[in-house]
C-alpha cells in the first residue's frame, strides 16, 4: 500500500483542532490504518511537519518492506526513553495520547520522564477519522465478505447429524485460509442445540443431533479489513414451528434495524 498521505493530513487536522503539538499513537488498528504496518509492536509519533514509526529490532525488515513515508526508529533498549528522545527534539510541549490504548505503567513513566510536558489524554481521535470508509476500503471489506460466503458454501454440506461442532469449525476455518484470507478475525464460533443460545460459545466436542438449531459465527480477511458473518442452521428432516417462530422474529428485527 502506498503511503497514504490524505489520512496523515486529517490527523494533523484533528491536532491542530484540539491545540496538540504531537500526538503518540499506541493503538495497533490505528496504526495499521496510517502505515500499513502489520507487526504486534509499534508506536507512532507525528507532529505537525514529522511522522516517526517506532519499533524493535524484531520488525526493523517489515516496518522497511511496508511503512512507506514515516522516519522509521528501531529502539534499543525502551520504546519510553526513545519516544522521550525524540519529544525533546522536536521541542514538543503539548503531546496527544490514546487514553484508550495506553497501560498505567505506560503512561506513569511518560509523566515521570515528561514532567515539563503538558499530556493530553485523547479519544477516538484517529477511530472517527476510520468510521467513514473509502472506496478503497468498501472494495476491501466486499471482498472479505465474498471469501467468507465462499468457504461457508463449501462446507455447508458437511453440517450435518453426527459431526461434532469442533470439526466444522475446523473445516470452515481451513476453506476460509484456502481461500484466500491470511488470517482470522477471531476463533470461530460454532454453538448447536442448547448451546446456540450461549454468547460467545467457544466450540466443543458435542455433536450435531436430529431438530438441533447450529449458530456458526466466522469471518475472513482481505488486505486487513474483516467480514464478521452469523448463519443459522437446522438439522434434520423439518424445522419445527417454534424454531421458526424465533428464526423469523430475530429476522424481523434483523431487517427492522
Amino acid at each position: 500500500m502506498k503511503f497514504n498521505i490524505e489520512r496523515l493530513k486529517d490527523v494533523r487536522e484533528r491536532l491542530a483542532e484540539n491545540k496538540i503539538d504531537a500526538i503518540l499513537l499506541t493503538a495497533l488498528e490505528n496504526i495499521k490504518y496510517l502505515t500499513n504496518f502489520s507487526g504486534s509492536s509499534a508506536s507512532l509519533l507525528i507532529t505537525g511537519d514529522k511522522r516517526y514509526f517506532i519499533t524493535d529490532f524484531r520488525y526493523k525488515t517489515v516496518a522497511e518492506d511496508e511503512v512507506k513515508g514515516y522516519r522509521i526508529v528501531i529502539y534499543k533498549n525502551s520504546i519510553i526513553d526513545e519516544i522521550e528522545r525524540l519529544i525533546k527534539k522536536e521541542r514538543i510541549s503539548h503531546l496527544g495520547i490514546e487514553k484508550r490504548n495506553i497501560t498505567l505503567e505506560q503512561y506513569q513513566k511518560l509523566t515521570k520522564k515528561l514532567k515539563k510536558i503538558k499530556i493530553i489524554p485523547t479519544f477516538n481521535l484517529v477511530e472517527k477519522l476510520r468510521v467513514i470508509k473509502s472506496p478503497i476500503e468498501i472494495e476491501n471489506i466486499g471482498i472479505a465478505i465474498k471469501r467468507a460466503e465462499k468457504a461457508y458454501k463449501k462446507i455447508n454440506p458437511d453440517i450435518k447429524i453426527g459431526i461434532s461442532e469442533k470439526e466444522i469449525a475446523l473445516r470452515l476455518e481451513y476453506a476460509i485460509k484456502s481461500g484466500g484470507s491470511d488470517r482470522l478475525p477471531f476463533e470461530t464460533i460454532v454453538a448447536s442445540g442448547y448451546r446456540a443460545a450461549l454468547p460467545h460459545a467457544v466450540s466443543g466436542k458435542r455433536l450435531l443431533r436430529n431438530n438441533d438449531s447450529v449458530i456458526i459465527d466466522f469471518g475472513a480477511e482481505y488486505k486487513g479489513y474483516y467480514a464478521d458473518i452469523t448463519r443459522t442452521s437446522f438439522i434434520g428432516s423439518r424445522v419445527n414451528r417454534r424454531q421458526r417462530e424465533i428464526y423469523q422474529t430475530i429476522l424481523n428485527a434483523q431487517q427492522e434495524a
